[in-house]
């Protein structure tokens, strides 16, 4: 759990509406709470959370939405002036356990739920720094749910986006929640878990 999971959720914890809930508002609040018992203010919460602003910015026709490139630099000055320091060792990893998927003919249906946590240390052929999840959401459910789950869950995602466009920031945090999977796990955790539920139940 990093600084990614928590910039996912700054959209609404900062621009909710007023009538939201008590029970969704309840969730909000502790959801970021639990996130911070371990942050690490790493590449990608940076790039998430100057996401969520750029699009709510943008779709309020706000002159704030200049904020964004000052929170990217920030995150390019605190991560040693290389924000994608870790982006050629998961691109790697992506490579990898695509070409398995394909050369097993695990492309349609997947190789099951699950099946990543127990296949990566057989892919990788290694017992340190493994990668046992992909961090990459799209091509994790490829990997366990084949074509046809990842069709699904695209499905799912244009029509959440489709509806919660009117909102801002509800479709920021959905913005700011899909740069999150390309480089991160959001649904592995059950933080991620709970967050993503509430989106799609809000904007459905």
């Amino acid at each position: 759990m990093d600084f990614a999971f928590i910039a996912m959720i700054y959209p609404i914890i900062l621009f909710r509406p007023k009538d939201i809930s008590i029970a969704t508002r309840t969730t909000l609040i502790v959801l970021p709470l639990m996130a911070l018992f371990a942050p690490r203010p790493g590449s990608t919460g940076f790039l998430v959370l100057g996401a969520g602003m750029f699009t709510y910015f943008t779709l309020r026709k706000s002159k704030l939405v200049c904020l964004s490139p000052l929170i990217i630099l920030v995150g390019h000055y605190v991560n040693s002036w290389n924000l994608l320091h870790n982006i050629p060792g998961r691109t790697d990893q992506w490579e990898l356990f695509t070409r398995w998927i394909f050369d097993n003919n695990f492309q349609t249906f997947g190789a099951g739920a699950g099946s990543l946590q127990i296949l990566a240390p057989l892919i990788q052929n290694r017992t340190d720094e493994l990668f046992v999840w992909m961090h990459n959401e799209p091509l994790q459910i490829l990997f366990e749910q084949g074509s046809i789950g990842l069709a699904l869950s695209l499905m799912l995602v244009v029509q959440c986006l489709k509806r919660s466009v009117n909102t801002p920031w509800l479709f920021a945090a959905s913005i700011a929640t899909l740069v999150c999977s390309l480089t991160q796990f959001p649904i592995r955790y059950f933080v991620g878990q709970v967050f993503v539920m509430l989106l799609i139940r809000v904007s459905l």
